[in-house]
């Protein structure tokens, strides 16, 4: 959780923090800046940077768009 939270740039946990941004966005539909809020985002853009780059990646990899779809489903379930 810390290292999701943090600002590492660390292309594995940087990913890992745009799927839970993305999720976020998803399931909960919260505003760009709350998102960012809860992961210590300051801008706006920085969530929709993210988010944009989570759908772009779904459609260049469809095993990683399945398993995203998967963890939404199972979010959205319980």
């Amino acid at each position: 959780k810390n290292k999701i939270l943090k600002k590492t740039r660390h292309r594995k946990i940087s990913l890992v923090r745009q799927i839970a941004i993305y999720l976020t966005r998803q399931v909960c539909r919260l505003p760009l800046a709350k998102v960012g809020e809860m992961f210590g985002v300051s801008d706006h853009t920085s969530v929709l940077y993210a988010i944009r780059k989570i759908e772009k990646l779904k459609k260049e990899n469809p095993q990683l768009g399945e398993e995203i779809e998967f963890l939404k489903t199972k979010l959205l379930e319980g």
